[in-house]
């Protein structure tokens, strides 16, 4: 299968505070750089990625929070198409 699309969520009051990578196995899709992380407020962008997954693969996402203050709720759905 493909995983075709991405929507991260970040939650107004992140601030930039709380970043995020998502991937798959070794592989880093958002941001493409390995060790790398965005971090936004109030903002859902849509991505269209073009990533091979095979069946029964898991996503993954790293998030962390510099805000010592508050928690915050950041979601992420992926999309994925076929299944080989």
């Amino acid at each position: 299968g493909k995983i075709v699309q991405l929507i991260p969520h970040w939650p107004d009051g992140c601030d930039a505070l709380v970043d995020i990578a998502i991937g798959h196995k070794d592989t880093w899709i958002y941001p493409h750089l390995v060790d790398n992380y965005v971090a936004l407020n109030d903002t859902t962008p849509v991505l269209t990625v073009d990533e091979p997954i095979t069946k029964g693969e898991q996503i993954w996402m790293i998030v962390r929070n510099a805000d010592g203050r508050e928690t915050h709720a950041i979601t992420v759905t992926a999309t994925v198409i076929g299944v080989e």
